[in-house]
């Protein structure tokens, strides 16, 4: 009987250690928040963590003033160059670029603006001729819609640039988007034909490591992308923060294309920049923006309060969208819960491809249906209805189910317990596997927890443990039973 129970768990082993083993890049599951849509939201967010953490840097965010062009049939005029300048005259002292969307939007402050009207100006390029001007007062107007003679003109080029956080903590992220970025860019050529499209890789870990940052200029070649992507090895770290800012700085001197183009960076992060190159940080996200380049933020695993505010705010100042995993795909480490008040569940790569296709199209693109794993808060189009945060409250799950432990023979409760049914905290992971630590207490956490930097079992030899452990469970369970 005891040789017929094993080989039951046996089957049961192999059987969950081949699902296990067969993630794919698709599994990764994500959420977004476009904090422009929910704007009140996000400044009650950025002051409650400027209190928090009076180290991060205070960017004047809340005079905003939003840019709408449009042409002659009152349709968006799609990407332009707009300089802004006094109103009472002057040389241009800031410059944004319009999105597909024929929307740019101004800080004054943290644009170094004077107070008072400002005169904004309206070209193609920047050394083109002026097409139309007007001028806005921030204290009477937060908005101004520019009508601009002829027809815009629809994006016909993609550069896309992947900015990748490569130290050790994001092993499992650059195994599963390498699998999985092909799918991406089909599905991205597969919707706009009609667009060129060119690749570029920024790979960076920190000072002292291996190496700093690894450009890639950008290749018309996927199969290049791809080859760049499949030699990259995590590596290097140790401490918490990295060299973010540098890797922006190298993404700015990248060849990236002018005219009518699609300039997009998606920057793929689980920790913030070091303490003392916040502000050099934010000076490079400047730099992109006075280029018409927009940065997408993707939270990795690990992501704590500081690195959601930097990457936030990068988003917020180049009319980005802040991405994040979510723990719905059960791979990899557990994911933190952002501080947002609403958003939707989808697969990664249907999250990037619906951002992209939304800059080029410039309108949202919304899910489908069937696309939807999971709804938290009161979402609508983008839009967060209710102003709770989500924080927390989007596992998915009822708020009394617990974990239900069981012990193996030969071993206390209190030194192993494999969780077999999820609680609220786990959100469907592996995350509460723990062992024995060196005082003997339980701080040998194996797949560590969203601010932890230990990285959990992934991959085939992962699964086949995760899954062997199973197996010695339901065997455990199956000789109490007989027992008793």
């Amino acid at each position: 009987m005891r040789q017929r129970l094993f080989r039951v768990s046996l089957v049961i082993a192999i059987a969950l250690a081949a699902i296990a083993g067969s993630a794919q890049a698709t599994d990764l599951t994500a959420g977004d928040i476009d904090d422009h849509l929910n704007f009140e939201e996000f400044l009650d967010y950025q002051a409650d963590a400027l209190a928090r953490d009076s180290t991060l840097p205070a960017l004047s965010f809340g005079d905003r003033i939003t840019v709408r062009l449009v042409d002659a049939f009152a349709r968006s005029f799609g990407i332009a160059y707009v300089t802004v300048q006094p109103g009472e005259g002057g040389g241009p002292m800031a410059a944004v670029y319009s999105g597909a969307d024929g929307v740019a939007r101004l800080f004054p402050a943290s644009d170094g603006l004077p107070g008072g009207a400002l005169r904004l100006e309206v070209r193609r390029e920047p050394a083109g001729p002026v097409l139309a001007s007007a001028t806005v007062d921030p204290s009477l107007s937060d908005e101004v819609t520019i009508p601009v003679p002829g027809s815009g003109v629809a994006p016909t080029a993609l550069d896309l640039l992947l900015v990748l956080d490569t130290t050790g903590s994001m092993a499992d992220e650059i195994a599963y988007l390498t699998a999985g970025f092909d799918a991406i860019v089909t599905a991205v050529g597969e919707d706009h034909p009609e667009v060129t499209v060119r690749l570029g890789l920024v790979a960076y870990r920190d000072m002292g490591d291996e190496y700093v940052v690894q450009s890639h200029d950008f290749t018309a070649s996927l199969s290049e992308m791809l080859d760049w992507l499949g030699r990259l090895r995590a590596g290097g770290g140790g401490d918490y923060p990295e060299a973010m800012d540098q890797a922006l700085e190298a993404a700015r001197e990248l060849s990236w294309r002018q005219g009518p183009v699609a300039r997009l960076l998606v920057l793929i992060a689980d920790a913030p920049p070091h303490a003392n190159r916040y502000n050099a940080t934010v000076d490079a996200v400047r730099a992109l923006r006075n280029e018409g380049i927009r940065v997408h933020p993707l939270a990795a695993s690990g992501v704590g309060a500081a690195a959601e505010y930097v990457l936030r705010s990068s988003a917020v100042l180049t009319h980005g969208r802040y991405m994040f995993l979510t723990d719905d795909s059960g791979l990899g480490n557990s994911h933190a819960e952002p501080s947002v008040p609403c958003y939707l569940v989808t697969s990664l790569d249907s999250l990037i491809a619906r951002v992209v296709g939304s800059d080029l199209s410039g309108e949202r693109i919304e899910p489908d249906d069937s696309e939807i794993l999971r709804t938290v808060g009161d979402y609508e189009k983008g839009v967060c209805l209710s102003s709770d945060p989500a924080g927390g409250g989007g596992s998915g799950l009822p708020s009394d189910s617990g974990p239900s432990d069981l012990a193996l023979d030969g071993l206390s409760e209190d030194t192993w317990t494999i969780p077999l049914v999820p609680g609220p905290e786990e959100r469907g992971g592996l995350k509460p596997f723990t062992g024995p630590g060196a005082d003997g207490g339980t701080d040998a956490t194996l797949n560590g927890g969203a601010g932890s930097r230990a990285k959990g079992w992934t991959g085939a030899a992962g699964g086949l443990a995760v899954a062997i452990l199973a197996g010695l469970a339901v065997l455990a369970f199956v000789r109490r039973s007989r027992r008793s």
